[in-house]
């Protein structure tokens, strides 16, 4: 069975497209590795904020910090004060709780 020649030009013309494509995918994600990796030299860690817990009184806490013997659904509030400088990035990790930013 014989491939016809319109076939076969619309086969390579996709598989050029695709590689093409792919080419453009990973320079650009490259690029981009590489522009977040120039603006890591500056990091600061947050170490101590104001914790409350179920609207409670404002107490200092140390991070990493531990809340032990929390019942499920528990309202836990941090604030930290924070000052970004232009083009700074925030990161924050939480293990086992969903977190809303304000």
């Amino acid at each position: 069975m014989k491939i016809r020649p319109a076939k076969k030009i619309i086969f390579w013309f996709l598989l050029y497209l695709i590689l093409c494509l792919l080419i453009v995918l990973l320079l650009s994600a490259a690029w981009s590795l590489n522009k977040n990796a120039e603006g890591s030299g500056n990091i600061t860690y947050v170490e101590k904020v104001q914790a409350s817990i179920d609207d409670g009184p404002w107490q200092e806490v140390a991070l990493p910090h531990r809340f032990k013997e929390l019942s499920p659904r528990t309202l836990v509030r941090i604030k930290a004060n924070i000052i970004p400088k232009s083009n700074d990035s925030i990161y924050l990790k939480t293990v086992y709780a969903p977190a809303k930013f304000f």
